[in-house]
């Protein structure tokens, strides 16, 4: 994965970058991969480091700090840049100077298959509610200024997944994020994804919205309309309620959670669904809902979780 990648990168038609790869404790021959592939392409343009295993957020602030350009661009391993990536977006964010972050559309892709569904069929709305809501930041696709992270700092160091949502999260209030409609990368589904680890996601994404809402809400009260509260706090209602069903295995807690919802948002569709799926048990969701689910939308059914 890591020669492709490498490979996907050496292809941009934006030639000034530099290449950063931060080999976070690996073991396997990454290191022998980078050499053969210095060989191959001598440009000089490969920064090589290794660390002890740290984690994610730790591998990518040394990236970060090791980095001399303007902008910042990330790419994990197991996805894959398109040709013309770079240079969109760095032609975009020029002609846009009030955008500080800028990100793409790309494709899913599985094994060596490129399943050409859209992460976006439709572009994610970027106010605050929905942001907060749901990461509509896919970080491979990022592209942005340097200087953002001299005002709320890198990754945060403690979090194993979901670290970029939160990153997002911390810069929503104070930079604005665009989005170029156009698949510019794809992005690897498989079982060793991070995103993967569907109960340290949910549990973690939980307490990201969470904190979060009653941050932005103590710094600046009218942040959120009424109608936004409700439909806020009845989310994140649901959410827990999805964590007891699925990782608790508790289903009664989960319905207590739904018909909480119900009450801050009698409108909320989705608690009126899960209300009925709980009643109907966890043998329905795993034999009949999550297949179908996964088939329709072509994803993990957790990682919207």
């Amino acid at each position: 994965m890591l020669a492709s990648c490498v490979g996907n990168i050496f292809k941009q038609t934006y030639p000034n970058y530099e290449l950063i790869i931060v080999d976070d404790g690996s073991t396997d021959n990454s290191k022998e991969v980078i050499n053969r592939i210095r060989v191959s392409q001598p440009t000089g343009k490969i920064d090589y480091r290794r660390q002890p295993h740290s984690g994610p957020s730790a591998a990518r602030n040394t990236g970060i700090a090791c980095a001399r350009g303007e902008y910042i661009a990330f790419c994990d391993d197991d996805d894959a840049w398109h040709p013309q990536k770079l240079s969109d977006q760095i032609a975009f964010l020029l002609a846009h100077q009030e955008i500080k972050i800028c990100f793409t559309n790309g494709y899913y892709a599985s094994g060596k298959k490129t399943l050409r569904h859209l992460i976006f069929p439709h572009p994610p709305r970027l106010d605050l509610k929905d942001f907060l809501l749901q990461n509509p930041v896919p970080l491979s696709s990022v592209v942005m200024h340097r200087a953002c992270f001299r005002e709320v700092g890198g990754f945060d160091e403690t979090l194993r997944v979901c670290e970029d949502y939160d990153l997002w999260l911390r810069m929503r209030t104070r930079y604005s994020f665009s989005m170029i409609d156009v698949p510019l990368f794809t992005y690897q589904c498989h079982t060793e994804n991070a995103t993967n680890d569907f109960e340290r996601l949910a549990r973690t994404r939980l307490r990201l919205i969470q904190r979060t809402y009653a941050a932005w809400v103590a710094e600046n009260p009218g942040i959120f309309s009424t109608a936004e509260k409700r439909q806020i706090e009845s989310t994140i209602a649901l959410r827990e309620g999805k964590c007891c069903f699925f990782f608790d295995k508790q289903r009664r807690p989960a319905i207590k959670q739904c018909i909480r919802a119900l009450r801050i948002s009698p409108g909320n569709r989705r608690a009126y669904l899960y209300f009925v799926l709980y009643l109907m048990g966890n043998g329905f969701f795993s034999a009949i809902y999550i297949p179908a689910y996964e088939k329709l939308f072509h994803r993990p059914y957790l990682r919207s979780a």
